[in-house]
Order: C-alpha cells, then sequence, then structure tokens
C-alpha cells in the first residue's frame, strides 16, 4: 500500500493511541456481528436435514407439504406439529437466538 508521507505519519500516530486502537477494533467486531445478525437471531432454523435430504430455510422458504404437513403454507418451525415432523425423520440446526425482530412472543 502506497502512502504518501503525511498519511503515513497520521497512520502511526493513529496506531499509537491505544484508545483510539481499541475503539478501532470494537467497532470493528461490532460490525462484523451486524452483518451475522440473521444467522445469530432468526426464528427459522439455520439447517434442516429431512429423510436424507438438505433444506436452507434461511435461504429458501418451504411449504409443510415438504416435511409432511397438511397444508401448502409457510413451514412454522416453532409450530409442535411441525418440529414434530421434521424431528421424527430428522434435525434441525437453531440459531442461538431463536427470535427476529418480527417474532411474537
Amino acid at each position: 500500500m502506497n502512502l504518501s508521507p503525511i498519511n503515513r505519519e497520521r497512520w502511526r500516530r493513529f496506531k499509537n493511541n491505544r484508545r483510539g486502537n481499541y475503539s478501532l477494533w470494537i467497532f470493528l467486531a461490532l460490525f462484523g456481528a451486524s452483518l451475522l445478525a440473521d444467522v445469530l437471531a432468526n426464528n427459522v432454523p439455520l439447517i434442516i436435514q429431512h429423510e436424507g435430504e438438505w433444506y436452507f430455510p434461511v435461504v429458501k422458504e418451504y411449504s409443510e407439504l415438504d416435511f409432511g404437513g397438511d397444508f401448502d403454507v409457510a413451514a412454522d418451525y416453532r409450530d409442535d406439529y411441525i418440529a414434530e415432523l421434521i424431528n421424527d425423520s430428522g434435525w434441525m440446526l437453531w440459531p442461538p437466538i431463536r427470535f427476529d425482530y418480527r417474532a411474537i412472543n
């Protein structure tokens, strides 16, 4: 990276400022966490393995019929009936926080 002498001096002074340097790294960590918000907090599973098939509900919306349900509507994975259908012949990997900003508790 070719920096002018003035910018090299500015960068050196910034790196020597401990508070500014720590603030930069904290900001970058929080920014990275915000980019992964859908992976950390979501009301659909990240991965589903059902009857040998792999499903990714974070990327694509699946209907209840895909898992043996009765209706051709979007699957509600938190519903006991759908969860039981999936868990009988597979498993679900949930995010650490099972709610998103639209979820009703």
